[in-house]
């Protein structure tokens, strides 16, 4: 059976706040994007107008709009994922003299080569 329009309303307060996402050049775009289906789904469109016009899926759509329904805004931040952290860690390459590693002479890719290698990746 197909879902039918319902009528998806915010605060003020929390409008606010989802336009201030959008404004905020250091917010990551994710969060943006997820903000955006919020306030597009708030402002009367309908799941398949918004997924339209995001390039996204309607269940998509569903599923950031219930977990802003149900947790507000921290519902639209990414869940801690479990699993191993990367590893790989290029630093201070840039720095080291002529002759090691290439020093200030190497190029870009063969300094993350050199660090790929360091770190046992």
């Amino acid at each position: 059976m197909p879902r039918t329009h319902e009528n998806y309303t915010i605060i003020e307060d929390e409008q606010r706040s989802l336009e201030a996402l959008l404004r905020s050049p250091k917010t990551a775009q994710s969060l943006v994007f997820r903000a955006e289906i919020i306030l597009l789904t708030a402002s009367g469109k309908t799941v398949e107008q918004v997924a339209s016009q995001l390039g996204t899926t309607a269940l998509t759509v569903y599923r950031w709009r219930k977990r802003f329904k149900d947790q507000g805004l921290t519902g639209l931040q990414d869940r801690f994922r479990s699993g191993q952290p990367k590893k790989a860690e290029v630093t201070g390459l840039w720095m080291q003299p002529n002759g090691v590693h290439g020093g200030m002479n190497a190029t870009p890719s063969t300094l993350l080569a050199v660090g790929m290698r360091s770190c046992h990746c």
